[in-house]
């Protein structure tokens, strides 16, 4: 065996402060309980802290409380030490330069002092000391002699079973001599023991803390500005504060009860000034939640204010000191950490509001946008009801006592529904909630009636007209009939639908008003805005900018529309009523995609309503969803919504006359995209909850609003961890044949190379850093870069991240390159393999904190590098961008469209990747320009400018003068109400004049304008694209190689793309249709060839399916059905365009990513298949829309410019370098499976890898079945046995049959299992095979360990801390146990086999956590 010396965290229990060095600095003394030691920190002019000079207090001496005082009389301070292991008071007496002596003990005898403090108990101007001795239920009296010496201390009995935690001093009875209080942990009390003045004291009396209280720490102050000392206690047992209100005579109040939260574990507890009103306040250390308190404020039994500082997870801040550093009348805090072994150092606090918010998920590319709260099942707890967009169903979540959601069932709302909205209301009378869905696929509402138990029956749908797409759903009683019907906001074709209702859950046929004066209307509401008791109707119509107020008549019927403007461009969305000054009148909430604002209309109780009041959010912002309700508890109405572009949701607090004003902004997360969102009060809580839907990430998000504990100044000083090696790999790393050992230590954050002498001893030992809180888990090895040397890969948890380091073959590596996992995938391991099979080395890790899998494909992907943004007063709304050298000075200059401010903007570029100040041009007003494009239309060698602009109906011409400025514009009409979204320009007829092709949005059509001499052009004709095509890109090439330009749509509405095959005369076929897929809302369109056949093939970016969409031309005008790549979770890609980023000679694609808000490049393969790079961020909210690519520095690197819509800028991102892995592609397995291991090898013999997952959380094996292209179906899982908690899984062939099989620990079982595979992917299970009670088997490894050429398998068994062998028989079963037994508290829980001393017989490499060193077995026959 070999093993390394035992390294021990340090594991700090308590901190003291002081000015030990006399410099008029506060300093620090920390216990470590776990290496037996004190630290000292002295404090330096910067006001940071040396590094940690530690002084030994004893083995085993568990030091667990401090004090510090003059216990000697020279000025200097000294430092007393509850050495809780070895029974005794540790002295460490102070030296004028902040060192101190060696440790004096004073023993306790049998006493183990669990917390320590001092005073002058016999007024003799001598430092006593009193210790609180868990052991003998007593606290001890140690005078002082004031030579740093102390008498034999003098007990007092707490109790039986007290098992006193903690102590306070101070004078209780006004006598001028010092009383004592006690917190009797075990028998639920708090004692007090009032002083004589002579060192000893009266008999305790006890005042109750409750039952189970378990008070484990307290402190003393005036609460209560009386003039006498209060006492404030942690109930660590009950989860409370306790106030114990002081009288004259030392007597106390019965205790009051202050509750921090229902779920508060208080362990700790001290009081401070922190919010300088000069009245005390109270902090609490919550080492279970990783929590730290500031209560502000007490007044008659309660806090005014609850903050809270949420700390590193793990940490368990165990005490908190208080002091003023920096003389600023406001106190600062120092923390230990437990578990994080360090101390935290804060000063300068200040409250902020803030939001803890708990996700739940719908499904990937679900597109959740519409939310309902209701009590379904009659528990007395809010139930959410949500829609999955992309997956035609609906979800229940139904809650939980705790405030938590858990997914019960999905409901279909029919094939290619596509809900958008939901709602719901009693439309069969039977006192049950049913549910109506707008469904926008099928042009139809679906109805699901209530049955028993919060259930609901099949869909039944209703048809609103082919072509409605209800986009929104509300229900009311229209008819006064006592039945409720349905209403819909028809954004197909305009105006609203009523269906009316029978009373038995069935309705009329719907009737369908107004749609030539409502033109896009996004959500309707009902309300009685009138008073006159008959519903009426408002709704968003986004087309006009305009509210539309319908009064209903009570019949069915309303009145003409009366409009009230909203604002130019600003595309009112949803729609809100409620009463906002308590007027009893109605009034109007809305919220806008463009104009960054919500507006107010406050109504006059008979239908009518004033002008509109804004409430500006950002000019960034595109506001969706909006709630109102109480959020500050003033009794007045407040309202927040929903931020979809800057992943934020915003309250506003209303003053009760309508009017409001901005007050809280939070985050809902990264690419989040909130949508719609609701309020809820859970666990029979006053508190509003907040509940959104993520659109960009597929979840629901609960938010929970709570005052944070902030601090200006925050600093985290290492008391010294252990290195807690959690996993272990092997290989030669340094080319000498011989086998070295390394090992992920995920308490210290880097990783040990231990180089093999030959004999199979480690005598040098080589240490990388992996990062601050990495917390590694996991390490393999393997040649990542075939460069036929070993690399290193290391799972970081904590950091949601794989760290590569490539070797150099000779001791030594690079720097570590990190590669994310996922937000919150917390990985914890990963596997090398080749997927695609093209001989590179991909990843797959196993992410037990998203429930998935991730696979990171190898490959020579390019990297990049920030750039220069541009702006310009003159402009907003960037669209769509090109590049061209406008000026002829050879370098690339940047054309822009500016739809909102009604012009182009031109950068002219110097060729170093900057450009000059932004000229701009108009297009007009109201012009509304959207894309464009680059020619010499006038034949003078001058690069001119052609703009489609959507608002006028138009395409206009600027002419260029050769040096980057243009000439006025000449128009051409593309039609009535045509809305010309893109153009392209070619030679439709080959007469060698340039023709205009535009896709006109609103018409559903193409344009083509033919070209003849003098800038003049042909009548457009148009070509249809469909009804509700929604046609919003174009581009032209010839497809099937007869010389003649074609045409290719991307069609929006129908997410299709159109192809129009030119013949020789300028015209066009019928037009062939390809589906991009269901409801995926092709957004932009490119060309290429993309498998390099020489035929040309379609790319689109599929907005609403995260994804660009690839269509492989076979070179006669027709082309595969589409194939579908990720741009990332919640991207919504905009843009996309096609060139060679890598210089391989296959061309890769350029997206710009508005969910997201960045931009990625899919490296092509040269099959038509791709890989997702690393997303590069355009900056927050910011919205790209388009992107151009060339080489803007002349580096032959080539760079993006990006159209950043919400932010309103042109951000420039530069070409740079090479990467080993992009972005990781996310496979989810079933909710609450935290895969926790996988393996790798081909398990149905198809040439492809295929993976094997432990999936520890839902008791299961599960198997992904692999395809070409490194793509993978999670085919299906097979049972470890109920609570088995799977861990590990290898795979071999132990049956000899050519097929491989699975081995699987199940931890919580103490057994392993053997499933035999079928060679086709299916397993059976051959056996099981204990490995000993409590064995809690972790890791499983396979070998051939006694050279009879049959795997064998070992396992680590951290629970009984041994290494388990079975050897197996060939024909999958095994037997000859064998048990390697290493130690106590060893915990083994990663292994690696390989024959380290090159005799032929394989040993074992052991990480033992407990213990903090490696274990190896040699020659294990």
């Amino acid at each position: 065996m070999m093993k390394s010396s035992i390294v021990f965290s340090s594991q700090p229990r308590s901190v003291a402060v002081g000015d030990f060095n006399n410099d008029h600095q506060i300093d620090m003394v920390v216990a470590n309980s776990g290496t037996d030691t004190i630290g000292i920190f002295l404090s330096q002019d910067d006001g940071t802290f040396t590094n940690q000079q530690v002084y030994p207090t004893g083995f085993n001496s568990n030091p667990h409380s401090l004090a510090i005082n003059h216990f000697n009389n020279d000025n200097y301070l000294d430092i007393a030490v509850a050495n809780y292991g070895t029974n005794n008071i540790g002295i460490f007496l102070g030296n004028k330069n902040g060192t101190f002596s060696n440790q004096k003990v004073f023993s306790l005898n049998s006493s183990r002092p669990f917390f320590i403090t001092i005073g002058d108990f016999n007024n003799d101007n001598k430092m006593d000391i009193i210790v609180a001795n868990y052991g003998t239920n007593t606290i001890g009296i140690l005078l002082g002699n004031d030579n740093g010496s102390f008498q034999d201390q003098i007990t007092y009995s707490t109790g039986y079973d007290s098992l006193p935690y903690a102590l306070v001093v101070g004078d209780f009875n006004k006598d001028k001599q010092l009383d004592i209080a006690v917190a009797n942990y075990g028998t639920d009390n708090i004692g007090i023991f009032l002083g004589y003045g002579n060192g000893s004291f009266g008999n305790q009396k006890t005042y109750t803390t409750t039952l189970n209280s378990n008070p484990s720490s307290m402190a003393i102050g005036d609460l209560n500005n009386d003039n006498y000392l209060d006492i404030i206690v942690a109930n660590s047992g009950t989860g409370n504060i306790g106030i114990f209100l002081g009288y004259e005579d030392g007597t106390f109040s019965t205790q009051n009860t202050f509750s921090i939260s229902s779920n508060c574990r208080p362990h700790y507890v001290n009081v401070g000034y922190f919010d300088q009103d000069n009245q005390l306040d109270v902090v609490v250390v919550d080492s279970e939640n990783d929590q730290v308190h500031i209560l502000l404020q007490y007044d008659n039994g309660t806090f005014a204010t609850i903050t809270t500082y949420d700390a590193i997870s793990g940490s368990s801040p165990f005490f908190v000191a208080v002091t003023n550093r920096n003389n600023d009348n406001q106190s600062d805090i120092a923390i230990v950490n437990y578990g994080t072994n360090d101390v935290l150092v804060f000063s300068k606090y200040f409250i902020k509001p803030s939001t803890r918010q708990r996700n739940y998920r719908i499904g990937q590319d679900s597109r959740p946008s519409s939310i309902v709260t209701f009590n379904f099942n009659n528990d007395d707890q809010p139930d959410l009801l949500v829609n999955n967009f992309n997956d035609d169903n609906l979800l229940i979540l139904t809650g939980n006592n705790d405030g938590t959601f858990e997914q019960t069932r999905a409901y279909s709302t029919g094939s290619k529904s596509a809900p958008k909205c939901l709602c719901i209301g009693d439309l069969n009378n039977d006192n049950r909630m049913d549910i109506i869905s707008a469904n926008f696929g099928s042009d139809s509402v679906g109805i699901l009636l209530a049955e028993d138990n919060g259930t609901f029956s099949n869909v039944t749908t209703y048809f609103v007209g082919l072509g409605s797409t209800p986009f929104s759903v509300a229900v009311g009683d229209f008819n006064n009939d006592n039945r409720l019907d349905i209403v819909t906001a028809n954004y197909g074709f305009g105006g609203f639908s009523i269906l009316l209702g029978h009373g038995n859950g069935t309705f009329a046929n719907a009737m369908t008003y107004f749609t030539d004066i409502i033109f896009v209307p996004i959500t309707v509401v009902v309300g009685d805005v009138n008073n006159d008791n008959k519903l009426d109707i408002a709704i968003a119509d986004s087309g006009s900018n305009n509210v539309g107020v319908l009064l209903g008549h009570g019949n069915g019927t309303f009145s003409n529309p009366m409009m009230y403007y909203v604002g130019s461009f600003s595309s009112p969305n949803v729609i809100r009523l409620a009463d906002l000054t308590n007027d009893n009148h109605l009034d109007i909430v809305v919220t806008t995609l463009d104009g960054g604002f919500v507006g107010v209309f406050l109504g006059y109780g008979n239908g009518t309503f004033q002008e509109i009041t804004i409430y500006w959010v950002s000019f960034t912002s595109s506001l969706y969803g909006i709630a109102i309700a109480d959020f500050n508890n003033d009794y007045r109405l407040d309202f927040v919504v929903a931020d979809i572009i800057n992943d934020k949701i915003i309250i506003f607090y209303g003053y009760g006359n309508g009017s409001f004003q901005l007050a809280r902004t939070y985050s809902t997360g990264f690419g989040s995209n909130p949508y719609a969102i609701t309020t809820a009060k859970l666990r029979n809580s006053n508190q509003i909850n907040i509940i959104v839907t993520l659109w960009g990430t597929g979840n629901v998000g609960v938010l929970t609003e709570y005052v944070a504990a902030e601090f200006a100044n925050q600093e985290t000083y290492s008391t010294g961890s252990a290195p807690q090696p959690y996993s272990v790999t092997v290989g030669n790393f340094n080319d000498d044949n011989y086998i070295d050992i390394v090992i992920v230590n995920s308490g210290s954050d880097n990783l040990d190379i231990l180089f093999n002498s030959g004999n199979g001893t480690f005598k040098t030992q080589v240490t990388y850093s992996l990062g601050t809180n990495s917390y590694p888990r996991y390490v393999i090895a393997g040649d990542v870069n075939k460069d036929y040397y070993l690399d290193i890969v290391t799972v970081n948890s904590k950091n949601n991240s794989i760290s590569v380091l490539l070797g150099y073959g000779n001791r030594t590596f690079d720097i570590p390159r990190m590669y994310s996992t996922g937000e919150n995938s917390y990985p914890l391991a990963v596997a090398m393999g080749d997927f695609n099979n093209d001989n590179r080395s991909d990843l797959v890790i196993a992410n037990a904190g998203t429930d998935t899998i991730g696979v990171l494909l190898g490959f020579n992907y390019t990297s990049f590098q920030s750039g220069n943004t541009y702006s310009s007063n003159n402009t907003q709304g960037p669209q769509k961008i090109i590049t061209c050298d406008f000026n002829n000075d050879k370098y690339l200059d940047v054309a822009v469209t500016f739809s909102s401010s009604n012009n182009i903007g031109i950068l002219l570029g110097y060729g170093n990747a900057s450009f000059g100040t932004m000229m701009t041009y108009s297009t007009g007003t109201n012009s509304t320009p959207q894309s464009l494009a680059v020619y010499d239309f006038n034949n003078d060698g001058q690069l001119d400018i052609v703009v489609a602009n959507s608002g006028t109906d138009d395409i206009g011409i600027l002419l260029g003068y050769g040096n980057g400025s243009f000439s006025s514009m000449i128009r051409y009409s593309t039609g009535k109400h045509s809305g010309p979204a893109a153009v392209v320009l070619t030679d439709i007829n080959n007469d060698g004049r340039i023709d205009i092709v535009v896709a006109n949005y609103a018409t559903d059509n193409i344009g083509i304008l033919l070209g003849r001499d003098n800038l003049t052009f042909n009548t457009i004709v148009t070509y249809s694209t469909g009804d509700n095509s929604l046609p919003i890109s174009v581009d032209v090439s010839d497809f099937d190689n007869d010389g003649q330009m074609d045409i290719v749509v991307a069609n929006h509405g129908t997410s299709s793309i159109t192809i129009f095959l030119g013949y020789e005369n300028g015209r066009f076929t019928t037009q062939v249709n390809y589906s991009t897929g269901y409801q995926s809302w092709p957004s932009w369109i490119t060309i290429g060839d993309f498998n390099r056949d020489n035929r040309l093939d379609i790319a689109t970016s599929n907005f609403n399916l995260n994804s660009v969409g690839i269509f492989l031309g076979y070179g006669n005008g027709t082309f595969t059905p589409v194939t579908i790549f990720s741009t990332g979770h919640g991207s919504a890609p905009q843009h996309v365009e096609a060139r060679d980023f890598n210089n391989d000679g296959i061309l890769d694609i350029a997206v710009a990513n508005y969910g997201s808000n960045n931009i990625v490049v899919l490296f092509g393969v040269g099959d038509g298949s791709f890989l997702l790079g690393t997303p590069y961020q355009t900056g927050p909210g910011s919205g790209p829309w388009g992107l151009v690519i060339g080489d803007f520095d002349n580096d032959t690197k080539l760079d993006i410019a990006v159209a950043n819509l919400e932010s309103n800028n042109i951000y420039i991102v530069l070409g740079y370098g090479q990467e080993l892995y992009g972005s990781v592609t996310l496979y989810s397995m079933d909710f609450g499976s935290q895969p926790y291991s996988v393996a790798i090898g081909d398990l149905n013999n198809d040439g492809q890898s295929d993976i094997v997952v432990a999936n520890y959380g839902t008791d299961n094996v599960g198997i992904a079945l692999g395809r070409s292209h490194g793509v993978f179906d999670i085919i299906r899982t097979y049972s470890t046995g109920v609570g088995s908690a799977p861990y590990s899984v290898a795979i071999a062939d132990f049956n000899n049959d050519n097929r491989l099989d699975i081995v699987v620990s199940n931890s919580e079982a103490d057994n392993i299992a053997i499933l035999l595979g079928s060679g086709n992917g299916t397993f059976v299970t051959r056996a099981t095979y204990s490995t000993g009670a409590l064995s809690r088997p972790y890791t499983v490894a396979i070998a051939d360990f006694n050279n009879d050429h049959i795997p064998d398998i070992a396992i680590a068994n951290s629970g009984t801390n041994n290494i388990f062998l079975l050897y197996g028989y060939g024909n999958g079963l095994f037997g000859n146990e064998t048990i390697y037994t290493l130690g106590y508290g060893y915990l083994p829980y990663s292994l690696a086999i390989q024959d380290f001393n090159q005799d032929g017989w394989m040993g074992i490499a052991i990480a033992c956590y407990g213990t903090d060193h490696v274990e190896t077995l040699i020659e294990m026959c």
